[in-house]
């Protein structure tokens, strides 16, 4: 058991209930008691220090191993950066070891940024579960689904026996979730986008899909298809409340209504979407809907981090401006928006995205004792506009500090950033 006391608890549950100077009593990875003061007999005691404690991040669109790839195709329009920089430098350096190095980069990163759960698509599946086991993060992992050879697989029967492969070895893990992802409609034929949808309704799995990301996609859907891409993939059967869209810019009024009516969830990538010039994704429109809407920062090569505070904030912000309207996402939906909507997306909202008793112990310990967030009129508001990810002392997942004080207790810093960094070297002489 562990005792933590002089916490000021911002719970982010229904009642979005604040306990300053509380107590939470931790005990096989679950929190088993909040308040004002918690009995606990023999538990190991930790002093918050008068620091805010809320849920862990979910961040519910990363390609994580692109961390490797972070700023060597910056300002180039979308199609450019994919087909000219991005895919041709996987090809070249895409292997067992440069995925491991991209993940724990990335691992690295989101936990100092207090991640504690992501929703992954990409390749090398096995080497990014291992990089998650290693580091005790929470991730949804699955190998991305196109129908083109990749360095993994050369068709839909081996990309999918990959993914079964993954779904028995980790069956039961608690920190490598098993989901399955097929990459996009324009990248994966209507039979593919079925099959890997079947896979994941057969075990009640998390389906991962790019939708609508560019006005181009839109256009080339209507073109070879006849419909939109939202209008196809409910026609295709595979929206449902296991799906996280990601992106979802390009919606029109009839496919919101369609996606609402499907339970499909979002995964908004504000710094991602702006980057590549690919639009403003009318998220305000989404949650008058009742659209569960959830935050993704995307990979590291278009975004070019996985701060899921700056995500927030910088969502937030755009929604305001694009509406005309300040009332438009407040600091408490905002917040929700990287804790329960994450967490309901990738379907542990009875066990995450809250502080409440009975759920698992993921953590995030932040100092607001700062100029920048000083003074406090009302908490939600400091962490949504003033706050960053650097006032981030500590992070606990499943009842366990991964970081601790500012001192990372899973990974290596220094030795994950220097194997990065020497990768990169190689990359930028031949790419």
């Amino acid at each position: 058991m562990l005792k933590i006391t002089n916490a000021n608890i911002v719970a982010l549950n229904k009642s979005f209930q604040i306990i300053e100077n509380g107590e939470l009593l931790i005990e096989n990875g679950l929190i088993k008691k909040v308040g004002k003061k918690v009995d606990a007999e023999n538990a190991e005691v930790f002093d918050a220090q008068g620091q805010w404690v809320m849920p862990g991040f979910v961040n519910t669109h990363t390609h994580l191993p692109m961390t490797i790839f972070r700023g060597l195709a910056d300002d180039l329009p979308f199609d450019q950066w994919l087909h000219k920089k991005i895919w041709p430098a996987e090809k070249k350096f895409l292997n067992k070891a440069s995925i491991r190095i991209g993940s724990e980069l990335g691992i690295l990163e989101m936990i100092q940024g207090g991640t504690t759960t992501f929703n992954d698509m990409y390749f090398f599946s096995p080497q990014v579960a291992e990089a998650v086991e290693k580091s005790k993060i929470r991730g949804f992992i699955g190998e991305s689904v196109v129908d083109f050879p990749t360095h993994t697989y050369n068709n839909l029967e081996e990309a999918l026996q990959i993914n079964r492969d993954l779904i028995r070895n980790y069956k039961d893990h608690p920190n490598v979730r098993p989901s399955l992802s097929a990459h996009a409609p324009y990248s994966c034929s209507p039979e593919t986008i079925q099959e890997v949808k079947a896979l994941a309704r057969e075990h009640d799995l998390v389906y991962n899909i790019h939708i609508s990301e560019t006005q181009e996609e839109v256009q080339e859907s209507l073109t070879k298809k006849g419909k939109r891409p939202v209008e196809y993939l409910n026609d295709l059967g595979v929206l449902d409340n296991r799906t996280v869209g990601a992106h979802c810019v390009w919606l029109n009024k009839e496919e919101i209504e369609i996606y609402k009516a499907s339970g499909a969830n979002v995964s908004h990538n504000p710094s991602s979407n702006l980057k590549l010039a690919c639009g403003f994704a009318p998220i305000h429109k989404f949650i008058q809907k009742g659209i569960n809407v959830a935050i993704g920062t995307d990979g590291a090569a278009s975004n070019n981090n996985t701060d899921m505070i700056e995500e927030m904030r910088l969502s937030t912000l755009i929604h305001k401006g694009t509406s005309n309207d300040p009332t438009v996402l407040n600091a408490k939906t905002s917040l929700r928006m990287i804790t329960m909507n994450g967490a309901n997306a990738v379907g542990m909202g009875e066990q995450l995205g809250s502080i409440e008793e009975g759920k698992i112990a993921d953590l995030v310990f932040i100092d607001l004792n700062k100029p920048r967030t000083t003074p406090i009129y009302d908490v939600h508001s400091s962490l949504v506009y003033a706050a960053h990810s650097g006032q981030i002392q500590s992070v606990m997942i499943n009842g366990e500090f991964v970081m601790k004080d500012k001192q990372m207790l899973t990974l290596d810093e220094e030795k994950v950033k220097a194997e990065a960094q020497e990768l990169a070297n190689k990359i930028k002489k031949e790419i």
